[in-house]
């Protein structure tokens, strides 16, 4: 397998991806309409929206978590020394883009995203020096605790900020 030359080329273009999902807002009737035009009708717009008003805690915020796992894991490989700066700079990522959400119209940041951020960040730092070490049991009590996690800053969310102009959000 080919050895990545620069990772900072990865790093930089999940970066962005970042940025550009927190740039944009999507309705959950645009959703619904979206999903219905896709399925070509077979998944009606009204039947999408009550299931997604059922489970968007554990798609939007568990992305959260993801989101933020992969950006450590991957400046995890372009610091190959010490697992500090990249776990420093992804956190700074994460409130920065908090921080930036206040500024779109219709999205708002809150501490508790922040702190999904963090747990993908430190469950992705954990796993990658000592996920060996570890029992397929202990593997999965932590994947529980995770989705624990994501349910509990989902349902009650904290720390609203008010930084920007945008307006506050439901979800």
């Amino acid at each position: 397998m080919a050895r990545l030359k620069s990772p900072w080329i990865v790093v930089a273009v999940w970066f962005g991806l970042i940025f550009l999902t927190s740039n944009g807002l999507v309705t959950v009737a645009e959703l619904s309409q979206a999903v219905a035009w896709i399925s070509g009708g077979r998944v009606p717009a009204e039947g999408f929206k009550q299931f997604w008003l059922q489970i968007w805690w554990f798609v939007v915020k568990g992305w959260h978590v993801a989101e933020f796992a992969a950006l450590f894991l991957l400046l995890r490989l372009a610091f190959k020394k010490s697992i500090w700066p990249p776990i420093a700079i992804a956190a700074l990522i994460a409130v920065s883009d908090e921080i930036h959400q206040t500024y779109i119209p219709g999205r708002g940041g809150r501490l508790s995203d922040v702190c999904l951020d963090l747990v993908g960040i430190l469950v992705a730092a954990y796993l990658s020096e000592n996920g060996s070490k570890l029992t397929r049991l202990q593997k999965v009590l932590i994947a529980l605790g995770v989705v624990g996690l994501i349910y509990v800053f989902a349902m009650f969310p904290f720390g609203q900020l008010n930084l920007g102009r945008a307006s506050q959000t439901g979800l």
